[in-house]
């Protein structure tokens, strides 16, 4: 696993630097906010510096900043409010569909095949979803800091991960959408960074601390779980029309979205979503079998 993450430093010290900033920036949300932004601006740094990143770009962060900075301090302008909610929505959501002009991501695994019956596999660390999930949690979710919190967090994550892992990958099994295919990426622990970071942990905080917990307010958790389910498998129909694939989505948002709900903890949904797509990495066909 470590000859392919030293062979990355060999090739582009400056990329992996430029990747390593970001991560090391999000991770930092919970240790020390100000140290946070400062890895996170210095990533845009060179990310500038490397082409990878316009002034358009980089504009857009400054926009949906202010954006987020707005809406946490307009108490009595509903409308404005909700203006600015479905404006920051937008720009989340583009970013999540790589939408936004001027980011240029960062392509670490070319196709590979990855599983057997499979089709290539590549995975990228996305600076324009990376960032835009770094400004979502900066502004929007409080980080657990004491023993109580994590508590909570670890409670909800070996309660949840079991019954998803179980539910998801039990109905493909049973249905041979996939196969038993234990295996030892040589990427993994790069994968693991990027995915926990600047997959997981972006689309929970977007989904759960953004778009359910709003609802929440307005509908109710039960419901607010329901339309997020619904937003989450919307999402995925951008990449895919396969109703199977879909169906998977909306049953593990359905998990995500519960762990939410019974502990109030972005990171605890994170875990659970984390864990479930390691658990398909490492144990079943990745991405899924081309026949099924």
């Amino acid at each position: 696993m470590f000859p392919f993450l030293l062979n990355h430093w060999e090739k582009d010290p400056l990329l992996c630097l430029m990747g390593s900033l970001l991560l090391l920036a999000i991770t930092c949300l919970w240790i020390h906010r100000h140290v946070a932004f400062f890895l996170a601006l210095s990533s845009v740094g060179l990310a500038y510096y490397m082409g990878r990143m316009s002034p358009f770009a980089i504009g857009i962060l400054g926009l949906l900043s202010a954006l987020l900075l707005l809406e946490r301090h307009i108490n009595r302008a509903p409308i404005l409010k909700g203006l600015v909610t479905v404006a920051i929505a937008t720009v989340a959501t583009a970013s999540f569909f790589h939408l936004l002009p001027g980011f240029t991501n960062w392509q670490i695994l070319p196709p590979t095949q990855v599983s057997s019956g499979a089709p290539p596999y590549d995975f990228y660390l996305n600076l324009d979803k990376g960032l835009v999930g770094f400004l979502l949690l900066f502004f929007m979710i409080k980080p657990a800091q004491n023993r109580h919190e994590w508590a909570l967090i670890l409670k909800g994550w070996l309660a949840l991960t079991p019954w998803g892992i179980l539910c998801l990958l039990g109905i493909t099994y049973f249905f041979g959408w996939t196969v038993y295919e234990p295996k030892k990426p040589t990427f993994f622990l790069v994968w693991a960074a990027v995915n926990l970071l600047t997959v997981s942990l972006v689309e929970e905080a977007f989904y759960r601390g953004f778009i359910q917990e709003r609802f929440s307010r307005w509908i109710g958790p039960w419901n607010a779980l329901i339309i997020t389910t619904l937003a989450f498998m919307g999402g995925h129909f951008y990449f895919t029309h396969d109703w199977r694939y879909l169906s998977l989505v909306g049953l593990a948002s359905f998990f995500y979205g519960l762990t939410y709900n019974l502990t109030k903890r972005v990171e605890a949904a994170a875990l659970v979503h984390f864990s479930v797509n390691a658990f398909h990495l490492l144990l079943w066909t990745y991405p899924r079998l081309l026949a099924a």
